[in-house]
């Protein structure tokens, strides 16, 4: 048995380079459109999920893992940690925190932390990776889970929108506000607020132009030195444009490391084809 597991979430962006020996697993979770079913469980053909969303009327409807299916990976190592979505966007917490109740309710023994990532995507990769590392260098586990959760609230997350179709169609934008958007180019730049609820930070016009405005803000918002911290960038079909963001903000903030991943099916719901999404 191992001696500890992190477990996630499909809204959890990871790349091989990213996570190294992190000892992860993913839960799915399941998207719904048009009366079907999709699980993001990995297998997912991710280009004909795209087409069925922009084709769909309606923007698809996302359904945290259940209990269970957090449940059924606790006997797979001595301590559980689980790091899932913003508790603000996403009712995965809610669900992690059942699971470990319902769990202990037969072995009130079992170490079981969850931690609210109060991000997505390449944020909660971020933060089960600093995880990792704390407890490799052999501390503590709950020095470890308070030492992340310090993490979690000095990180930052960004994202632009080129796509507004999903926005409009949930009615987060009204009719007439995204054929205006349309009609004037409007990107907006969004962030996780303290809370990990999502907040609009600007709207900008243009997608370069937008791209170009996330980057400045990383100086304006930091906290702390940059090149003690670590960026992730995620995208959805945009490869190209994120890989230039990620070789600029190198650049110019000289981050610790650097890393780029693709994004899956749960977050691209969320940010829709163009969409690049940065934590740091």
């Amino acid at each position: 048995m191992k001696d500890y597991l992190i477990i996630s979430e499909s809204g959890c962006d990871v790349d091989a380079d990213m996570m190294g020996d992190t000892p992860l697993i993913k839960v799915p979770i399941t998207l719904r459109m048009q009366g079907r079913s999709y699980v993001d469980d990995g297998n997912l053909n991710f280009d004909q999920f795209l087409a069925d969303m922009d084709a769909c009327a309606e923007t698809p409807k996302t359904s945290a893992p259940t209990p269970a299916l957090y449940m059924k990976h606790f006997n797979k190592a001595k301590r559980i940690f689980i790091v899932t979505l913003s508790s603000q966007i996403s009712s995965t917490y809610n669900n992690a925190l059942l699971a470990k109740k319902l769990y202990h309710d037969l072995q009130p023994d079992k170490y079981i932390e969850v931690i609210d990532s109060k991000s997505a995507s390449v944020g909660e990769a971020l933060i089960a990776r600093c995880l990792h590392k704390l407890l490799q260098s052999g501390l503590d586990p709950d020095l470890a889970v308070s030492r992340t959760r310090d993490y979690v609230n000095q990180l930052q997350t960004m994202f632009v929108i080129k796509n507004l179709s999903n926005l409009k169609k949930s009615g987060r934008l009204s009719h007439l506000a995204g054929i205006m958007a349309s009609i004037l180019n409007i990107k907006p730049i969004l962030a996780a607020d303290d809370t990990g609820k999502i907040k609009m930070l600007e709207k900008i016009h243009g997608y370069r132009r937008a791209l170009d405005r996330m980057l400045e803000k990383i100086g304006e918002n930091a906290e702390t030195a940059l090149n003690e911290r670590v960026l992730a960038v995620a995208y959805c079909k945009a490869a190209e444009k994120a890989r230039q963001f990620l070789n600029d903000a190198r650049e110019r903030y000289k981050f610790k490391e650097c890393f780029l991943v693709e994004m899956q099916p749960t977050i691209s719901v969320f940010a829709n084809v163009g969409g690049i999404l940065i934590s740091y």
